[in-house]
């Protein structure tokens, strides 16, 4: 007669195997969820607060400070309208669009028009517009693209 094999041995095998069939599906799961997050991102871009360097706005926009930065020499002091919006918005454009212009000096200022030239007091050579036109005289532009224009000072 053979003895029987002890059963704590077999059920630290089932242990064992329940295990790695629980990490296989642990796995696969997330390997599922990072798939779906890639093809489905759960953060909206249409406020600039909420973009992330790998979103489209912000691709779109250093696609614009790329030419922006061919356009501008360095050490050049810009003003940057940062288009249309509540405040907080415009401050998130603006905050994204200097990252991508390194070693320019830039400040965020209200947009000239027609009817309130620019103002003296800002002395900028450049002025950037970005998801918007500027239409004043005192500015001429030097490049335009879909996503915004730089302009010089007309002086």
């Amino acid at each position: 007669m053979t003895p029987e094999r002890p059963r704590p041995r077999r059920f630290s095998q089932l242990a064992l195997l329940a295990l790695l069939a629980w990490a296989a599906f642990a796995c696969a799961l997330e390997l599922h969820r990072s798939e779906w997050l890639l093809r489905h991102d759960p953060f909206p871009e249409e406020r600039p607060s909420t973009w992330r360097i790998t979103s489209r706005p912000v691709a779109r926009m250093a696609r614009f400070a790329s030419f922006a930065a061919k356009a501008l020499p360095p050490g050049s002091r810009v003003a940057v309208a940062a288009g249309p919006g509540p405040e907080g918005e415009r401050l998130c454009r603006y905050l994204w669009l200097i990252y991508f212009l390194p070693g320019v000096e830039t400040r965020l200022a209200s947009a000239p028009s027609p009817a309130s030239p620019i103002r003296p007091e800002l002395p900028v050579d450049f002025w950037i517009a970005y998801g918007a036109r500027i239409e004043s005289p005192g500015l001429a532009p030097i490049l335009a693209t879909p996503d915004g224009a730089v302009y010089r000072v007309v002086r």
